[in-house]
């Protein structure tokens, strides 16, 4: 079932067809009559009842006009004026429809086109030949602020002063609004015939946000040449595609250089292959990093230098670029190097201090077991020389020189390393071996302050890994600022206590007093500081070095109710220890 306007189309071309029968019998035109009915039906019904009245109009014709006359049949006389006339409508007909056709496509063209235009948000202009405006779409009042009815047959230089049309104008142009305001168009330019099609953009915004990008990166530009850091960064494939004004100057190389892998020849030959495969393996598990390795100048000279580099990643993780700065830390290695000799030359002092301190009472130790073998020897002389010669006697004496001599010996072993510059060697150790020789070394300090001192050292505990010498220094100075702390009690004894246990893989010492205490808990182990009015400030910042030097850690707090406590801990070489 067709549509509507098809069954109005049909019924008018019946119509036309029951009119112009009658009148075309009436007034003997037929041909004319019975034509003129099949255009009008094609031209207002359309193709498909334009081919019904040919069909009724032919047999209408057939039957009025053609002899014999009120017969349906056609006869043979008569075949070519009934197939000439037939074919007449059908060529009208066709002509007809495919002229309508054509009017509609371009009414459906000019529709669309009008559509189009009054929907654009660029503002659309149709310029005839003698440059005055044909056509505006409603874009134009909203980019100028003119209505259409204002721009109409102006010229294009009522919205545009620099706009020529003999040079196809294409590109940015300026101008301004009817409320005076400046903006900023793209213009476009097409010709059809002596007409002129100009499409207007408004590219204010976009213009301002370039004005805007371009003065943050030249603002990022000057940055990044001000601040006293070499800037780079790297594409997501490894290259570098920006270096900072700095590292151009300090490489001596041109960005383009630096870019191509000039940076490759000023890592150090030694570190050159260690740092290229950390940069690999980073880039590879897209992880930032920080490495200090040494670069060569533009003199040739090379200076350490602190790269840090981190990557950045999309919304959904992928790797975009790599951004790296260069920090010169030359000057701040030297400085440690500096300051470690000059560590190394304190500790050092504080070694020959507590050594000088000690002078006096090694020396009345060392006298002690002298003075007895020399007893000795005269004994067994006498023993020997007597008659008979008492021989279990003589043995006896010579057993307690032997005796004496290596109490001696071990007295000068003990003073001989506090003296010994040397490296440190890491052995295993006993805790309880070294406490007693440093209790031998403070035996007649003790005597002489009125102190005692409580080893509370277990024979069993695990031995630690450490450099002998360096454990004794800590637990010298640790026993020595015990003493000194006491020295000054004089309603209370004065007691010290060296007490170790072991557990969870390490060896734990502390070392109490009962003194005054610690003003500042917290400070006690800073350079330079001390409560003494003769004191260097050094030792216990020593001592804090060399057990975090060995894996430990060092502490002090106050004791209850009075005194302080100071401990370590080392680790043991049996870590199943618990």
């Amino acid at each position: 079932m067709g549509t509507l306007a098809e069954l109005k189309g049909y019924a008018l071309a019946l119509g036309l067809c029951v009119v112009a029968v009658p009148i075309a019998i009436h007034y003997d035109i037929p041909s004319s009559c019975f034509l003129l009915a099949a255009m009008l039906s094609c031209l207002f019904g359309g193709r498909k009842p334009s081919i019904l009245a040919v069909i009724v109009l032919a047999i209408a014709f057939s039957f009025f006009v053609l002899p014999p006359k009120h017969y349906l049949g056609i006869a043979p006389e008569s075949l070519v004026r009934f197939i000439a006339f037939v074919g007449a409508m059908l060529l009208a007909t066709e002509l007809i429809h495919a002229k309508r056709r054509s009017d509609l496509a371009r009414l459906e063209r000019e529709k669309e086109f009008r559509m189009m235009a009054e929907t654009c948000p660029d503002c659309i202009l149709i310029i005839d030949a003698s440059q005055t405006i044909q056509f505006a779409n409603p874009a134009t009042a909203a980019i100028f602020g003119y209505s259409v009815e204002e721009v109409l047959s102006k010229s294009p230089s009522f919205l545009i002063e620099d706009l020529d049309l003999a040079q196809e104008p294409v590109g940015e142009f300026t101008a301004r609004t009817k409320q005076g305001g400046v903006i900023d168009l793209d213009a476009t330019c097409g010709r059809f015939g002596d007409k002129t099609t100009v499409f207007l953009r408004n590219i204010t915004d976009r213009k301002h946000a370039e004005r805007e990008l371009a003065h943050s990166e030249e603002t990022l530009r000057l940055t990044l040449d001000t601040i006293p850091v070499m800037a780079y960064t790297r594409s997501a494939d490894g290259n570098v595609d920006y270096a900072d004004r700095h590292a151009s100057e300090y490489f001596g190389n041109t960005r383009q250089e630096l870019r191509a892998g000039a940076w490759i020849e000023s890592l150090h030959p030694e570190e050159r292959d260690f740092i290229l495969r950390r940069i690999h393996e980073s880039s590879a598990a897209e992880q930032g990093y920080v490495m200090e390795y040494r670069r060569k100048g533009f003199d040739g000279v090379y200076r350490w230098f602190q790269t840090r580099v981190e990557p950045l990643k999309d919304s959904e993780g992928r790797l975009i670029r790599w951004y790296g700065i260069l920090i010169d830390i030359d000057d701040r290695r030297r400085m440690e190097d500096m300051l470690r000799q000059t560590e190394a030359k304190l500790s050092r002092a504080a070694q020959m201090a507590t050594a000088a301190e000690l002078s006096a009472s090694i020396v009345h130790e060392i006298s002690q077991p002298i003075a007895a073998m020399v007893t000795n020897g005269q004994a067994c002389v006498r023993w020997l020389n007597a008659s008979p010669p008492n021989l279990a006697n003589g043995v006896m004496a010579a057993e307690r020189i032997v005796r004496d001599g290596k109490d001696a010996r071990e007295i000068i072993k003990g003073l001989r390393t506090l003296f010994k510059r040397s490296a440190p060697q890491k052995i295993a150790l006993s805790l309880r071996e070294i406490a007693d020789e440093v209790v031998l070394l403070k035996r007649s300090q003790l005597q002489r302050e009125g102190a005692s001192l409580d080893m509370l050292i277990p024979s069993e505990l695990p031995t630690i890994l450490g450099d002998r010498t360096q454990i004794q220094q800590v637990l010298l100075n640790l026993v020595s600022n015990a003493l000194d702390a006491v020295r000054a009690n004089a309603d209370r004894p004065k007691a010290l206590t060296v007490r170790s246990t072991a557990s969870n893989g390490s060896v734990m010492v502390e070392v109490t007093d009962n003194g005054e205490g610690l003003a500042d808990a917290d400070r006690v182990f800073e350079t330079f500081y001390t409560t003494k009015g003769d004191g260097m400030g050094m030792g216990l910042s020593i001592s804090k070095s060399i057990i975090e030097a060995h894996g430990g850690r060092l502490w002090a707090l106050n004791a209850k109710p009075c005194g302080a406590i100071f401990s370590f801990s080392l680790p043991c070489t049996d870590a199943s220890v618990n």
